[in-house]
């Protein structure tokens, strides 16, 4: 079916709601949605499905290293990622994360700028000549914030797995993807071809 020029570029806009997701993983990701309210966590859904139409765009614009679109969980259905609310940070923190993100580094992603949603690990993002990337504090109460969500998943949700324990070497205060969860049993669901057949089966985009 040929679609129209709306509804191919609908096909590349933000999806935020679990409802997409992968269905056992819908149920783990709102009783995470709760337990992020509970504690107070000042964090909320920025993305949870993609379509591999999206996926491709991303990759394109070298805001995702993946070759294959159907690499990525999210295509899946088995990742949710998450930002900081802005209007639950106060100044001074609030004012020097939004300069962070004004300075056009990896996070420099015009839909967050046009959100009321922040990327910030509370660390330096980008090294310097005698530091690695995420080993300087510039931001004590966003960095334990992001530590509490890693907590909370660690103690709390098994099946998941934090990307802010990803990829930490010696030094490193967070791992390189905190924004992003997802199911432990992800690469294993993918495999086993589960997952498309489900979202294909729930209605979602992008896969028809």
């Amino acid at each position: 079916m040929r679609l129209t020029q709306e509804q191919a570029k609908a096909l590349l806009e933000r999806i935020n709601t679990p409802f997409y997701l992968y269905p056992d993983f819908t149920e783990t990701m709102f009783d995470l949605i709760r337990a992020i309210r509970q504690q107070r966590l000042p964090f909320a859904v920025y993305e949870t499905y993609r379509t591999p139409q999206r996926q491709r765009k991303l990759i394109s614009l070298g805001f995702s290293k993946l070759k294959n679109v159907y690499q990525s969980k999210h295509v899946h259905g088995l990742a949710v990622d998450f930002l900081i609310e802005s209007k639950v940070v106060t100044s001074p923190s609030k004012n020097k994360i939004i300069e962070m993100v004004s300075k056009g580094n990896i996070n420099d992603n015009p839909e967050i700028a046009k959100s009321n949603l922040i990327y910030n690990t509370g660390v330096n993002i980008l090294g310097t000549e005698s530091k690695k990337p995420r080993t300087i504090v510039e931001d004590g109460q966003v960095l334990e914030w992001w530590k509490t969500l890693g907590l909370l998943i660690e103690r709390q949700f098994p099946d998941l797995v934090w990307g802010g324990d990803k990829n930490i070497s010696d030094g490193q205060l967070i791992g390189s993807d905190p924004m992003h969860v997802e199911s432990r049993h992800a690469d294993k669901l993918m495999r086993g071809g589960h997952t498309i057949k489900a979202l294909r089966a729930n209605g979602n985009p992008g896969l028809h």
